[in-house]
């Protein structure tokens, strides 16, 4: 009987000190001194997050589940793409305001279908033009200033003698009321080349001058174009090879004559038609901006033109 309770004492002092000694994970060091073992807190943590099996998710690293091949949102990203692009999209009207230049070249070979004499001249034009686009067609209203300026030059009729001459200055002025249709053939939505022609009409105003001219020296072979203002009727006394006078009185063309216009019997036109085959280079750089360069042929002789809008 007392073996046995020896035993069980000897048992329970054994149990006793297992209860006060920590695991061997926890109070285990090593050789510097520090704790290896592993932090309860964490472990707990790590614990959790297995909980049933499944992995802790991280919110900010969710997955972005946007089908992006919607055909809906690829045209919208096309359409903002395009916002500030010069795509036009068939069957949408554009407007376009802005202004025009154009050189005008009036040769001497022109005027001398209807007039011995003249001289080659350049015409200078400008002014504001509005447009209406749709689907590669362009319709463009312009208003613009040009100048026939002249110097002092000698002119006259094609069957009349050399004593018909009479020296011609023009400060003749045209405003032209003038529509282009113009076609485009596009190699980019930036570049395109037009086609087309114009048509339109001018108002004219502004002096015509003319003087009865002859050559400087009698009896002399003179140039035309060395001829001078004749001082009045036999003034200088000068004839021609057919004896007729250079300086004759068939008419008051001396001194500040002003031809007149039509409506008041004389040369000088009211209005000038303008009509002209033409064709060019449209480039535009951005949607609100657009600019062409034109060259053509009106009734008067070859042209160039520069414009720039601003579309709306």
């Amino acid at each position: 009987m007392l073996r046995w309770l020896r035993i069980l004492s000897v048992t329970g002092v054994i149990g006793t000190l297992s209860l006060l000694t920590p695991p061997a994970a926890a109070a285990e060091e090593d050789e510097w001194g520090e704790d290896t073992g592993d932090d309860s807190g964490e472990s707990d943590e790590a614990d959790s997050s297995d909980e049933e099996g499944y992995p802790a998710e991280d919110e900010s690293e969710s997955v972005d589940n946007t089908d992006s091949t919607d055909p809906a949102e690829i045209d919208a990203d096309a359409e903002r793409e395009r916002s500030d692009s010069p795509y036009e999209k068939p069957d949408e009207t554009y407007y376009f305001a802005g202004l025009r230049y154009r050189g005008m070249v009036v040769p001497k070979f022109m005027m001398n279908l209807f007039a011995s004499g003249g001289t080659t001249l350049y015409v200078n034009g400008f002014g504001p033009e509005a447009s209406i686009r749709k689907n590669g067609f362009e319709t463009i209203f312009g208003m613009w200033w040009s100048g026939y300026y002249m110097p002092n030059t000698p002119f006259k009729g094609i069957s009349e003698h050399a004593a018909a001459y009479e020296i011609v200055k023009s400060n003749i002025q045209v405003m032209y009321l003038s529509a282009d249709f113009m076609w485009s053939k596009s190699f980019s939505d930036m570049v395109a080349l037009n086609y087309g022609m114009g048509a339109g009409l001018g108002i004219v105003w502004g002096d015509l001058r003319r003087n009865q001219a002859t050559p400087p020296v009698p009896n002399a072979d003179v140039n035309p174009e060395d001829f001078v203002k004749c001082r009045g009727v036999g003034d200088p006394p000068f004839v021609d090879d057919h004896g007729d006078p250079y300086c004759d009185n068939d008419n008051d063309h001396y001194g500040k004559y002003t031809e007149d216009s039509w409506v008041n019997g004389g040369q000088k036109p009211n209005i000038f038609p303008w009509f002209a085959l033409q064709m060019g280079v449209r480039v535009k750089p951005h949607k609100n901006v657009a600019t062409r360069f034109d060259v053509g042929w009106a009734l008067t002789g070859p042209f160039f033109g520069l414009a720039a809008a601003y579309g709306f």
